[in-house]
């Protein structure tokens, strides 16, 4: 897919914080403008729309979900999601992003924590 300027939007995987607070300034719609879709974990999941509801971003995200345009997906090896945890210091859901990202050679990780960041450079990611 690309956009009307010709560029082609990326696949991500996205950590909560993104998803929350793009909602929470009116912004949400910008993921719909740059990426083709966006994948996350079960645990980030978890986080924004069940744990979440009712506060910003579980409302816009379970909408996306329904539409097609947010994919929620199981990590595969959930004994790398504790060691990325443990190694960087950052919860279980963050670790599943930076593990499903690799498990799906995903194009971009989302993530606004500079330990979830560190961890996605250190792992050879986007």
């Amino acid at each position: 897919m690309t956009t009307q300027k010709g560029m082609r939007k990326l696949r991500a995987v996205s950590d909560a914080s993104i998803l929350i607070h793009l909602s929470a300034i009116g912004r949400f719609h910008l993921l719909m403008d740059l990426f083709q879709e966006i994948v996350i974990p079960e645990g980030v999941y978890e986080e924004v729309v069940v744990e979440g509801w009712g506060l910003p971003g579980s409302l816009e995200t379970a909408e996306a979900i329904r539409s097609g345009f947010i994919a929620v997906k199981r990590v595969i090896d959930k004994e790398e999601v504790r060691n990325i945890s443990y190694e960087y210091g950052i919860s279980i859901s963050n670790a599943e992003v930076i593990q499903l990202a690799k498990e799906m050679n995903a194009e971009v990780v989302l993530a606004d924590e500079e330990e979830v960041r560190e961890g996605r450079k250190e792992e050879d990611l986007m």
